[in-house]
């Protein structure tokens, strides 16, 4: 229940798992109890269970053995969530600003800012009480800014503008191309 209204359906990349965690979905709205017996019910009501196999619904309800797991995915899942909700905002953003709609600027601001602190996201250095409106003003007025953790690579730095915590960055290039050095 604490993942609902974070966790998406297609957030999951593998059919299966849309439908197990639909399923889910659809017993937490009923408040029913949520656990592989009223799951896999649940499943075979709407004629998935076949599908998916009584097996493998077993199997993956044994991976996440230990409560600290389970809240350190439940973490990772609400700032995914927060980070979706920020990218579309700020996708919102940009062309009100361009189009000079103060007003819906102004709106998609209060909604990034309620993001901001509801999940208080460090957000490239920004904290709760930043006003925003400033902040994406002096972004689009320098977009070759490095918001994030420099790598020492003057370069790099410039063309990704830094790294952000947690993130996982895979360089790719051909053959002899110096990713190495």
């Amino acid at each position: 229940p604490a993942l609902v209204g974070y966790l998406e359906v297609t957030d999951f990349h593998l059919l299966r798992h849309q439908w197990i965690y639909a399923a889910m979905i659809a017993l937490h709205e009923r408040a029913e109890e949520i656990d592989v017996l009223t799951v896999a019910a649940e499943l075979d009501k709407q004629k998935r269970l076949h599908q998916i196999g009584k097996a493998y619904l077993s199997q993956i309800t044994n991976r996440c053995e230990d409560s600290l797991m389970y809240y350190a995915y439940a973490a990772h899942i609400r700032r995914y969530s927060a980070q979706r909700q920020e990218l579309n905002l700020m996708q919102q953003i940009g062309p009100a600003i361009v189009a000079g709609k103060r007003a819906e600027v102004d709106e998609l601001n209060s909604k990034l800012d309620t993001l901001h602190k509801r999940m208080n996201l460090p957000n490239n250095g920004m904290t709760d009480d930043a006003d925003v409106s400033d902040l994406l003003l002096e972004w689009y007025a320098d977009p070759q800014e490095i918001r994030g953790y420099r790598t020492g690579i003057h370069d790099l730095d410039l063309a990704m503008g830094g790294l952000d915590k947690g993130e996982l960055l895979i360089l790719l290039g051909y053959t002899g191309s110096g990713k190495s050095t």
